[in-house]
């Protein structure tokens, strides 16, 4: 059988009237306004696709809408941008649960064995009262206050296209459950403790505690490398908050000798972190500019956000970070511009709940603190010992339009060449190193630090 071209094309448009009539018609009038439905199902898609965490901003600056619905195939996205309606969503975090999403993704991931998937999706929505492993994972890890390509395969199911990530993975499980077996974690930080006590209380299986830690290991260090990177190449583009940072560092640096004579000087990340400001507010500007991860969560029922809007059940509420960290509105004209200063202000609740650097509500980051020290004890040591110019004269921010969906810190797209040398006036036999001298010190990261303070 032959299809014409203008059977072809009649097709296209009785399919395309059909998609925006079953729009229409299954779209509720008190759901969140519908955007990108030019194309029915398919506009959000390859917007998606082609701006991917930008396309969020568009839609903001396009509609000005406090929340809005993305209709794709078999799934509705609600899209939050309004800040007030990101913590009304926070206080909900039973009907607008974020640890099935997890659930689904760690088991999915992380193949724990299947003894532990009814530990994991055991009351995962906490519906049942406060127990769950996944329920209770964050409140149990919060005290201490201490993906990739291949890695969506593996969301996705796809094992068998991504052999060397499932090898890799296997190898960096085992190490950790020779690190657990051996009693080694007794030695760790308190957050490493929590975790392994957490998973403890609940049975899960050691070899399954081993394969999580993967997870929460690759959490944190595949942000910490990007935003190190991002931070440096601002002090260094910006000479003025280089010297700020420096002046600070200089403060928290004490000079000594040892036993042979040997100049000694050592940078103490607590009075870092406790006096240092002007690097403290420059971080938290790095992540304002450069986090474009979307926080998720499950609507566990029919529900009215806010009295005002109804979200289904079974449908996805995403809090991008990009929307928040880029409202001219909140951050003023200079929104896109790294200001050192930004978050220095005398009222240290301003822009607070606009700034989601770390997440926030009951699923707030619980290894910030301990991702911070790494980041500011690297810079700090760096920019003390080191001056680097750019190869070829000027500072050029590099792009980030290789980093993919799933990222929470945007990467360069290329690497920046540098000339780097050592700081002139520093004694090259000098001798420099890091100590810790207290690590309860709580940093104000996101609003809910503020309440710890």
């Amino acid at each position: 059988m032959v299809i014409t071209i203008t059977q072809a094309a009649t097709g296209v448009v009785v399919l395309y009237v059909l998609s925006c009539l079953f729009l229409r018609f299954t779209q509720c009038p008190s759901e969140p306004p519908p955007v990108g439905t030019t194309i029915p199902f398919l506009e959000p898609i390859i917007g998606l696709s082609r701006r991917k965490w930008n396309y969020y901003v568009d839609l903001r600056d396009r509609y000005r809408f406090p929340i809005q619905t993305l209709r794709l195939p078999g799934m509705r996205l609600y899209v939050v941008n309004s800040a007030s309606l990101v913590q009304a969503v926070q206080k909900q975090p039973k009907i607008l649960a974020m640890p099935p999403l997890e659930a689904k993704a760690m088991i999915r991931v992380l193949a724990p064995s299947e003894e532990s998937h009814s530990i994991v999706y055991e009351n995962v929505d906490g519906r049942k009262g406060d127990w769950g492993f996944m329920f209770m994972f964050y409140k149990t890890i919060h005290p201490p206050r201490s993906s990739r390509p291949r890695g969506l395969l593996l969301l996705m199911g796809l094992d068998v296209f991504a052999k060397d990530t499932v090898q890799a993975r296997k190898r960096i499980a085992d190490a950790f459950e020779r690190y657990f077996r051996n009693g080694l974690h007794g030695q760790a930080s308190a957050l490493i403790k929590a975790h392994y006590a957490h998973s403890i209380d609940y049975k899960l299986p050691l070899q399954d505690l081993a394969k999580l830690e993967v997870g929460a290991a690759l959490g944190v260090l595949s942000n910490i490398v990007p935003t190190t990177f991002w931070l440096l190449y601002h002090l260094f583009a910006n000479p003025h908050a280089l010297q700020l940072c420096r002046k600070e560092v200089e403060n928290a640096t004490k000079e000594s000798a040892d036993a042979k004579g040997r100049l000694i000087r050592t940078i103490d990340v607590s009075d870092v972190k406790s006096s240092c400001p002007t690097l403290l507010s420059s971080f938290r500007e790095t992540l304002r500019l450069h986090t474009v991860g979307a926080s998720a969560r499950l609507v566990m029922e029919d529900f009215m956000l806010d009295g005002k809007f109804l979200l289904r059940k079974g449908a996805l509420v995403l809090l991008p970070q990009s929307v928040q960290h880029t409202d001219q509105s909140v951050w003023g004209s200079n929104v896109g511009i790294f200001d050192c200063e930004r978050f220095l202000k005398a009222n240290k609740r301003t822009n607070a709940v606009e700034f989601r650097g770390f997440g926030g509500g009951t699923t707030l980051c619980p290894g910030r603190h301990f991702a911070t020290t790494e980041v500011l004890a690297y810079t700090a040591m760096f920019i003390m010992r080191f001056d680097i110019e750019p190869r070829h004269g000027r500072w050029v921010q590099p792009t980030t339009e290789n980093s993919g969906m799933w990222t929470v810190t945007a990467g360069p797209d290329y690497d920046v060449g540098v000339e780097c040398r050592s700081r002139e006036g520093v004694p090259v036999d000098m001798h420099w190193r890091l100590s810790l001298s207290k690590s309860d010190h709580v940093m104000s990261l996101a609003a809910e630090d503020l309440g710890t303070r």
